[in-house]
């Protein structure tokens, strides 16, 4: 062979001794572990003047629960949860309904990007994007949150939110309504009374409940509404849970305080106000 040709066919044997074979890629999701994001809006797009009525603070905490490709953002009113996809490259896709300047299943769409470190994101946080306010157009807001150095997601220090996943699920294991009881915030106890509170917690520690902590996240001030009543909750954790009643396991929400000893307090529906 020519020597030109021969040079060609060495050079083509090296290239295939020495590169690697290909491999399928891997999907990774990315790396935000939850927590608490201190985050400034601003409004941007408001041709109906909804900003006062709406009254979204300047800044709020606003907790981030992270489940394989799922994402929830979770706030204190007047800020509308929302909940959609994470993607790989950290970018999120949500949505929520809820109450928005007295107009109640106001559609919300916050997207987005997180940082490469998830240590920030910035993002469009849109109210009324189907409709509903006056004049039937949204309000927008340019979001940028930056991660709580003091708040860890469960699993990485909030060891008393999983002290609480022991104790009610022992509590429930063993037919145990007074530790249920004992756990439960004042807030509960001062809508439905004592009685109602024992009443039906009796009534369900019979079934087979349990939970599994997943994520947790700090919310500061959090509404806690039930019944036509709304209270105010300082301090407030939310806490996603896998909950499992007689065999059957959904995804659940609760929310957690902590008291001066550092115990778990949670949130119920007892039946009736008094």
């Amino acid at each position: 062979a020519p020597p030109l040709r021969r040079r060609r066919e060495r050079a083509a044997r090296t290239r295939r001794q020495t590169s690697k074979p290909s491999t399928p890629g891997i999907i990774t999701p990315f790396p935000v572990s939850g927590g608490t994001y201190t985050t400034s809006f601003e409004t941007r797009y408001d041709p109906e003047f909804h900003e006062i009525p709406v009254g979204l603070p300047e800044e709020l905490p606003v907790g981030v629960v992270v489940t394989d490709t799922l994402i929830s953002f979770i706030g204190p009113v007047p800020f509308v949860n929302t909940t959609g996809t994470l993607e790989e490259d950290g970018r999120f896709n949500t949505q929520g309904t809820g109450t928005v300047a007295g107009f109640q299943d106001i559609q919300v769409l916050f997207t987005g990007k997180f940082s490469a470190d998830s240590l920030t994101y910035t993002g469009v946080y849109s109210m009324g994007v189907a409709g509903g306010l006056p004049g039937e157009d949204l309000i927008g807001y340019a979001a940028n949150g930056t991660k709580s150095p003091d708040t860890v997601a469960s699993g990485d220090g909030n060891q008393w939110i999983d002290d609480f996943e022991g104790l009610f699920n022992e509590a429930f294991e063993n037919q145990d309504a007074d530790t249920l009881f004992n756990y439960l915030n004042p807030a509960v106890i001062n809508l439905y009374g004592q009685a109602a509170c024992q009443d039906y917690l009796s009534s369900i520690v019979t079934n087979p409940i349990a939970i599994r902590v997943k994520e947790s996240a700090y919310v500061g001030n959090w509404t806690w509404e039930r019944d036509g009543f709304s209270v105010n909750i300082p301090d407030a954790y939310v806490v996603q849970v896998d909950f499992t009643n007689d065999g059957e396991t959904t995804g659940l929400e609760m929310h957690l305080t902590r008291d001066e000893n550092g115990i778990a307090n949670w949130f119920t529906d007892c039946g009736e106000p008094q």
